[in-house]
């Protein structure tokens, strides 16, 4: 038998995503990635929002995991979805 857990997801959660995915969902993690900076080079890791989730959301995803010593595989999946948060209300804690 397998546990369902009913509980609410919070609202700045960041939706999982792979590639040839469109829509909303892709357009919120795109966001966020165009929003926090990376702690290598101080940049965004993509410029600007996204509604496809392409090579150039592809390459951002990886450089985001390996920068956070997570599995690079360029999919947005429960960890990466979780740390993107973490990232981004990091970010919008000191002030940006």
């Amino acid at each position: 038998m397998q546990h369902v857990n009913f509980r609410k997801e919070p609202e700045d959660a960041i939706p999982s995503g792979k590639e040839g995915d469109d829509g909303p969902d892709v357009r919120k993690i795109t966001h966020v990635l165009a929003t926090i900076r990376s702690p290598v080079n101080h940049q965004p890791y993509l410029p600007e929002a996204f509604p496809h989730y392409g090579p150039r959301v592809i390459e951002a995803v990886k450089r985001f995991q390996a920068e956070q010593h997570q599995t690079v595989d360029g999919i947005v999946g429960p960890h990466t979805a979780t740390q993107l948060a973490v990232a981004l209300r990091q970010f919008e804690q000191q002030g940006h």
